[in-house]
């Protein structure tokens, strides 16, 4: 459990920064 907390969290904080870059690209190019 101790190993998957970090490990989750890792891909977890990656992930979120890419949907929001992604969002932010793709709402740009909409508007």
């Amino acid at each position: 459990e101790e190993i998957f907390d970090p490990i989750v969290q890792t891909p977890s904080h990656v992930e979120n920064t890419d949907d929001e870059e992604n969002d932010e690209d793709s709402h740009g190019m909409n508007v």
